[in-house]
């Protein structure tokens, strides 16, 4: 069992299907990709200012991540 830290609440948190990857987004406006063997953040997070981030997915392909808010915007990483 692991805990990773995210700053503020967290909004949604898929895996990857192929990778073991997890990517973290929440109402601070941060999407963090963390490494599920290691424990470790993958690279700094994506921030968004002013946005409230609700909900993310990974690509089928799992090459890309979509992320969106409440702003009514979807953000391709």
């Amino acid at each position: 069992l692991h805990r990773f830290e995210h700053d503020g609440s967290v909004n949604s948190t898929p895996l990857s299907p192929r990778h073991n990857v997890l990517v973290c987004v929440g109402r601070n406006g941060h999407a963090q990709l963390c490494d599920l063997e290691s424990h470790w953040p993958l690279g700094q997070p994506f921030h968004e200012d002013h946005e409230i981030l609700h909900c993310a997915s990974f690509s089928g392909d799992v090459r890309y991540i979509v992320y969106g808010g409440y702003q009514g915007r979807l953000t391709l990483w």
